[in-house]
């Protein structure tokens, strides 16, 4: 019997190690060690991170194709649409995505997957060797299954402050405030049949919760009168509060042209605000949950320039026009991929750099009296650095020579609401370098040559607000989806 049992270890032991051992293989099959080089070197941009992510971004539709059950939501998606959703997009084998410090696409399948189909790295299409292979544990809908049953306990359990896929590492993180809420969270998941040690990441921390990041401030501005173009990146002021503008844009309904920022910036709904010399017009279009956003019409449509290009803020001071970003377009979800090298444009902290880190992530923001603990889904998180008055600042991808606008900053932790969601609810079209291309959404617009060649224009002319044809601009552009 004694050697019966020494027997069954043996047989356990070098079961264990062929497990090992395979494990090991497949994992050599589908990586390739990363090259010297990072995405950053000091504070600058690696010039061959972005040809790298350039060339990965090329080709990343026909790449993920086998591993796609539907295909991303369309950019200039119709107001009305139902919000983004990641559920039923991929396959049950693809195990996530991400951008490497080479600036790499690489593509993660579940070793399951891979054992039953006997796959190489050899088998693999490498694109030029523009994507790599990875062998995870856990399939991308799988952590989405856990992520989605979190975020249900966050609207809830404010102390969770945040949830996120980390693709490039296989699990889920979740930011909280103390242990009794990680033995929620896994009793939680325990009962939905989930909960599993290495596809959950605890962060405790009391100090962790993300706070909107607009500042106050002495309006020492009483009736500016001279009038100015206005960069995404400038400063933006609302009675005492200051924050980024986030981009120029025109309304798909009416035609108006205005800025958009962060809806907590503008203190609510019919608030005037200006850019510190200049007044701007009236925030009459926002929300904070899905997106912390407001479009703000200029008051005078004749009399703005409207620039595609953004620059680092403030407006005024040493970090004025330091550097001005020219080549900005409109970004989608092909260029919100976990790893990607981002900037933020902000007020006070003018470009920050970092990469992202969760492009499908949630988060509970605390707005104080504007709006207390607020729930956001579907939002980007990214490990650039900010600071108050930054909230409303642009944020662009860096992919190869452009500069790609995927998210507006609103909170502290790298939090930015995601473009392609911003253009859905505010019905608006970003003014960027590639406004021209881009057709208006609703068929009612003003024909666009009118949008690309004179910006200007107003389907309702200048009226004081009041009179019957304004107010119909005004319900057609700014009252809420239906």
């Amino acid at each position: 019997m004694y050697k019966f049992r020494c027997d069954i270890k043996k047989i356990v032991t070098v079961l264990l190690f062929l497990v090992l051992i395979l494990s090991a293989v497949f994992s050599i099959a589908f990586t390739r060690e990363s090259g010297s080089f990072s995405a950053y070197e000091g504070d600058e941009i690696c010039a061959e991170f972005l040809i790298n992510s350039e060339n990965s971004t090329a080709v990343l539709d026909y790449a993920m194709a086998p591993f796609r059950v539907q295909k991303p939501q369309a950019f200039n998606a119709a107001a009305g649409e139902e919000e983004l959703s990641f559920e039923n997009r991929y396959t049950d084998e693809f195990a996530g995505m991400f951008i490497d410090s080479d600036g790499i696409l690489n593509i993660a399948m579940t070793y399951s997957h891979i054992r039953a189909q006997g796959l190489t790295r050899s088998s693999m299409q490498s694109f030029n060797n523009s994507v790599r292979y990875q062998a995870f544990t856990y399939s991308f809908n799988h952590l989405l299954e856990i992520h989605s049953v979190i975020n249900s306990l966050m609207q809830t359990e404010y102390g969770i402050f945040s949830s996120g896929i980390r693709e490039n590492y296989n699990i889920v993180r979740i930011t909280l405030r103390n242990e009794s809420l990680v033995t929620l969270v896994r009793n939680t998941l325990k009962d939905s049949g989930l909960y599993s040690t290495t596809s959950l990441y605890f962060d405790i921390d009391p100090d962790g919760e993300s706070k909107p990041q607009s500042i106050d401030e002495v309006d020492e501005y009483e009736r500016p009168q001279s009038r100015n173009a206005v960069f995404g990146g400038d400063d933006i002021f609302e009675s005492g509060y200051r924050g980024t503008v986030t981009i120029n844009a025109t309304c798909n309904v009416t035609g108006r042209h205005g800025i958009v920022t962060a809806f907590h910036v503008t203190n609510g709904l019919g608030n005037r605000v200006h850019n510190g010399t200049t007044w701007m017009g009236t925030s009459e279009r926002g929300q904070i949950a899905v997106i912390d956003s407001a479009f703000v019409p200029y008051e005078v449509q004749g009399i703005w320039g409207h620039t595609p290009n953004i620059r680092r803020g403030p407006i005024t001071g040493v970090k004025a026009g330091t550097t001005t970003f020219t080549n900005v377009r409109t970004g989608g979800e092909n260029h919100i991929v976990v790893g990607q090298s981002v900037s933020q444009i902000g007020g006070t902290t003018g470009i920050t750099n970092g990469t992202i880190t969760e492009r499908v992530g949630s988060a509970n923001v605390n707005f104080g009296a504007l709006g207390g603990v607020v729930y956001f889904n579907n939002i980007i998180r990214s490990s650039y650095s900010s600071a108050g008055g930054d909230s409303g600042g642009p944020v662009v991808a860096n992919i190869g020579a452009d500069r790609f606008f995927i998210g507006q900053h609103f909170a502290s932790g790298g939090t930015a609401a995601r473009a392609p969601e911003i253009a859905r609810i505010l019905n608006v079209t970003f003014i960027t370098n590639d406004f021209s291309t881009q057709a208006p959404v609703q068929s009612s617009a003003p024909s666009f040559s009118k949008h690309s060649t004179g910006l200007n224009h107003n389907i309702c002319g200048k009226r004081p607000f009041g009179t019957a044809e304004q107010a119909i601009c005004k319900f057609e552009c700014f009252e809420p989806n239906r």
